[in-house]
């Protein structure tokens, strides 16, 4: 299920599904850790006559929308034949971790009614449902979860009314079939002040609403430690002006785009403007970028994408940086500085904090001792490395030379580099896209070893060396027909299924990707990885959530990819054509998925993903240079 609603500071990370029930809840870093990890908090209206409703489920329809950079996001819900129509609104300070909800209960009815609005809380703090404790705070009239020193305290009522306000906190049993959201479906909670174990919570507030009338609920969450969690709290509650905040804030960074917006129309800006906010959200104070929050992928492994990959972090940075938000590039290259690496290399994947993450590349294969890594991850963050050097006219703090050193000797004696795993994750030969950012990083780090500051002798003139021969053994990967194979398998026979992630690889390569090999590879492309319904997939017969005998799924990333290649080559209209389908593709808040049914278009895989964010923008940036006739 997708994150339409995704808000965060830096630290704290809500995520709400389209229902508008908080899945993801992160402290103190965007996916370290998931205090929710499967788990929701939910609202529910309990009604004389009615049964207890769960708002946003079936047959509640909901009707989504965010302010104009999609700093606060809204939702409209009704329900055939239930006499009150619910309007939800949410978001996170940008300075304060508190995150605010209000929910306006409008009467459709003749009469008086008097419903009670519930707030279920069930936390899983440190990812774990085990060892917590939540008890009342009568002076501040919270729920107050903690475990270990993570405290999350939630109120729920009118605006300074403590008056008809419930509580309970409740054991869920060895088999977690109890709860205190049993109370809500019963309409009263049972008072409860304190429990530990394996809990649950919820909170309720009674109102009266006379013919026509209108009331608005507060809900409001703060997160921290024993001290600060109060203040947060204080912060949530007063939501009006965390609203204001978290649209002044988002307004700022919308401000410095780069876009050309007379270029664009007008939905393509607004949802630059939004999709901007949802980037932001996935990246923590420590400059760690994260792919994706989504908890519903665990359903797969027991895994998901609240990770770093060194890949999707340096490509994000780059776009950031050409869209004018460089520091985002610059706490990117710093967060790298203490992660574990392999002879010099960057592996696969970590966590927020830098520490190393779960992955699937083993170092024995075959018998023999492999490196476990994805080249191109090292030679990407070496690129951002020598861009943040030339940008500042001096060597980072952070050092790239141990970087280039690796990418300078990891080769085979053609000069093209040893075997590693592809930017997919899936094969391991030696690829098109690895060997073209392998150059690119040699190249202008050799160019960043000239600046100030920068110690390693002889290095750039091994890289230079290094990159011109990897540069001459590209033949290698030449077709026939025209274009490059994707890859050189490990047994050394060359992969002909055309793969969107070329044109990546050759966007970066302006030269190669107006011969007429880059035209021959867009052209394979387009005939072979085309969704039916618009958009592009990566590869043919792509297995990675695929829907039965369906054709592969259409992602957003390699529908950018063919877009600005068509743009590159002065098909401006086809490019044009191709951002209209992604865009019609965005949640009404501007939250992009990774991948989208051919058959009927909803997401699938996570959403957001912060790749498909940061390749939108950069999309919508040149193509907003060249409008559409």
């Amino acid at each position: 299920m997708p994150r339409p609603f995704a808000y965060g500071n830096g630290r704290l990370l809500a995520q709400f599904d389209d229902h508008h029930q908080m899945r993801d809840l992160c402290w103190p870093l965007p996916g370290q850790h998931n205090h929710l990890a499967g788990n929701a908090i939910r609202w529910g209206i309990w009604l004389e006559g009615h049964s207890f409703q769960w708002l946003g489920l079936a047959p509640w329809q909901g009707e989504l929308s965010s302010d104009d950079h999609g700093a606060v996001g809204r939702i409209r819900l009704t329900r055939p034949g239930f006499p009150i129509e619910v309007e939800m609104a949410s978001s996170v300070d940008p300075e304060q971790d508190a995150c605010a909800v209000e929910i306006t209960l409008r009467s459709l009815a003749g009469g008086v009614l008097h419903p009670r609005l519930f707030s279920h809380h069930d936390l899983r703090l440190c990812e774990s449902d085990m060892g917590e404790c939540a008890y009342w705070d009568p002076e501040r009239h919270a729920m107050v979860h903690y475990k270990q020193g993570v405290w999350a305290a939630m109120s729920l009522g009118l605006p300074g009314s403590p008056a008809g306000r419930e509580f309970g906190a409740s054991f869920k049993g060895a088999d977690r079939l109890g709860g205190a959201w049993k109370g809500c479906l019963q309409g009263h909670l049972n008072g409860n002040p304190i429990d530990q174990g394996v809990i649950d919570s919820a909170l309720g507030c009674q109102l009266d609403l006379g013919i026509g009338e209108a009331e608005t609920v507060r809900w409001a969450l703060g997160m921290g430690d024993a001290e600060s969690v109060f203040d947060a709290l204080a912060c949530a509650e007063d939501s009006p002006t965390l609203f204001a905040r978290a649209h002044t804030a988002a307004a700022e960074k919308a401000s410095r785009l780069t876009i050309h917006w007379p270029g664009l129309p007008a939905p393509a800006a607004a949802a630059a403007k939004k999709t901007a906010a949802g980037l932001f959200s996935q990246i923590a104070e420590n400059g760690a970028i994260l792919a994706a929050n989504d908890s519903d992928i665990m359903t797969v492994n027991r895994a998901n994408y609240s990770n770093c990959w060194p890949r999707d972090m340096a490509l994000t940075a780059e776009a950031c940086a050409e869209l004018g938000w460089p520091e985002v590039r610059t706490g990117a290259l710093a967060w790298t500085a203490g992660v574990q690496r392999h002879k010099g290399m960057l592996m696969q994947k970590y966590c927020p904090d830098g520490s190393l993450g779960p992955g699937w590349h083993p170092r024995w294969k075959g018998g023999v001792e492999v490196w476990p890594i994805q080249e191109d991850e090292t030679a990407l963050m070496a690129v951002v490395w020598a861009d943040e050097a030339q940008a500042k006219g001096q060597r980072p703090e952070v050092g790239g030379e141990e970087w280039l050193a690796a990418l300078a000797t990891y080769v085979d004696a053609d000069g093209l580099p040893l075997p590693s795993w592809d930017l997919w994750e899936e094969r391991r030969g030696v690829h098109f896209f690895t060997v073209l950012v392998v150059i690119e990083a040699l190249r202008k780090g050799a160019a960043a070893l000239a600046l100030p500051g920068a110690e390693a002798p002889g290095l750039a003139e091994t890289a230079l060396a290094a990159a011109d021969k990897m540069e001459a053994a590209l033949v290698k990967f030449r077709l026939p027909e025209g274009g490059w194979a994707r890859m050189i398998g490990e047994d050394g026979a060359l992969d002909l299924k055309p793969d969107a992630s070329q044109l990546a690889a050759l966007l970066r390569r302006p030269d190669l990707l107006l011969s007429e090999g880059g035209k021959a590879t867009l052209a394979r492309v387009e005939a072979q990885c085309a969704a039916p319904g618009g958009g592009f997939g990566r590869y043919p017969d792509d297995w990675y959530h695929r829907q039965g005998d369906l054709p592969s799924s259409p992602w957003i990333i390699c529908t950018c990819w063919v877009a600005l290649a068509r743009l590159a080559l002065g098909r401006v209209e086809e490019a044009w054509d191709a951002m209209n389908w992604f865009l019609s593709r965005a949640a009404p808040t501007g939250v992009f998925a990774e991948q989208h049914s051919p058959a009927d278009g909803r997401p699938l895989s996570v959403s957001p993903l912060t790749w498909s964010h940061a390749e939108v923008l950069t999309a919508l940036h040149r193509l907003s240079l060249h409008p559409a006739s």
